[in-house]
């Protein structure tokens, strides 16, 4: 709830001419910063680059976790409002609930085989459809390959190389109906990144986000 404040307090400040951005930490943090910006009225929709749905119902005896929120976001803002791409591990449970729910994701399998033109036209057919106003991007550090991210709090092998996910992007942000209002980068772990590859990874991905997003603003 304390995040929700203070979000919601930096979104009305902000508006949409400029770029919030959120470093994490925990990936529970997207939850609190989507509340922000909804309650702002900027009616945002949520997408997450991510090697988990985050969709189960319960984690470790808890429903608000890092592995609960997206599934607490469409629960309380509605099933189509969210785009996951870049999943390689779910559990059952929440492999059913996005099917059950109809909530569009894109495995990192799936992007190779579609080739990254094609993602970016779903990505962008469902922005260009759906009922929001604003776009919000979520990046879990966990959707790249361990090989160039090494140092994140739970890694997946056989993700998307830094390429791929900077294309995609730089795609569509410059060419979205819905105008980028916030972005976060989370799930960066210190401690697991002796070498510091990842944190200079999550820093350019920022760079690209901020400029893409100033590029847009300029057309």
């Amino acid at each position: 709830k304390r995040l929700s404040i203070v979000v919601h307090e930096l979104a009305q400040t902000l508006g949409r001419q400029h770029l919030l951005v959120v470093l994490g930490g925990e990936h529970t943090i997207t939850l609190g910063v989507f509340e922000g910006l909804a309650k702002a009225e900027l009616d945002p929709c949520l997408l997450v680059f991510d090697a988990h749905l985050d969709c189960r119902d319960e984690y470790m005896g808890s429903r608000l976790t890092h592995a609960t929120f997206s599934r607490r976001l469409v629960e309380s803002y509605g099933y189509n409002r969210t785009f996951h791409l870049g999943t390689r591990a779910a559990c059952r449970e929440e492999v059913e609930f996005v099917r059950r729910k109809n909530i569009h994701y894109l495995t990192s399998f799936e992007i190779r085989f579609l080739g990254l033109r094609e993602v970016a036209r779903r990505v962008l057919a469902w922005l260009k459809q759906s009922p929001c106003k604003t776009l919000y991007i979520s990046v879990d550090m966990d959707a790249y390959d361990p090989a160039y991210a090494p140092g994140v709090s739970t890694p997946e092998p056989d993700g998307l190389e830094p390429w791929m996910m900077l294309e995609l992007l730089d795609h569509i942000v410059l060419h979205s109906t819905k105008p980028l209002v916030a972005v976060d980068i989370v799930e960066v772990s210190p401690p697991y990144d002796s070498s510091g590859i990842t944190s200079v990874l999550a820093a350019k991905t920022i760079v690209k986000l901020i400029a893409a997003h100033q590029t847009a603003q300029q057309r």
